[in-house]
């Protein structure tokens, strides 16, 4: 199945009166080299982020949102860390986090507590047990980045996509 790009998408709109036939209108178009960066952006995340996803998944029983919790929870300057916080580090919306770290704390990789200033928040730690699956786990995913991202592209390439990323950000 094809996806349309921003660069190709036509839209139905109701039809004009006295006529059952939607009409198709044209939008406006990204250039070629703009829709090329960014379809390529996102196929390549989402390519990306499902095959390290499913790395995870198959050797840790993990997926890459419970890794990236349990990593942000294990390297906070603070911990336990707060609920609110994690959610800014993981980039979930807080119902999203909320989620993820039920089940991780169902595995026993975390610990959930109210915060002692506020009792309607929460802070999380990490376990035990969460310790030694964060470091199984990302072994994988370092190997898995480097298989499937840095080695593909040379070191020029990777310092561009660096300044590029960079520049972005800080739009």
């Amino acid at each position: 199945m094809t996806h349309p790009t921003l660069s190709n998408v036509v839209t139905r709109v109701p039809p004009v009166a006295g006529s059952s036939k939607p009409r198709r209108v044209r939008l406006e178009k990204l250039s070629e080299a703009e829709g090329a960066a960014w379809g390529g952006f996102l196929r390549a995340h989402a390519r990306l982020t499902e095959r390290l996803s499913a790395e995870l998944e198959a050797e840790h029983r993990l997926s890459l949102r419970e890794y990236d919790v349990l990593r942000q929870v294990a390297t906070a300057p603070d911990a336990p860390v707060r609920m609110a916080a994690l959610a800014e580090r993981v980039m979930l919306s807080r119902p999203g986090l909320t989620g993820v770290a039920k089940r991780l704390e169902a595995l026993g990789l975390i610990e959930r507590a109210p915060t002692p200033e506020d009792a309607r928040g929460a802070c999380v730690d990490i376990t035990g047990e969460g310790w030694r699956r964060l470091r199984a786990a990302h072994r994988t995913h370092l190997r898995s980045i480097r298989k499937l991202f840095t080695e593909p592209l040379t070191e020029a390439e990777l310092d561009q996509l660096g300044r590029a990323w960079q520049k972005l950000r800080d739009t």
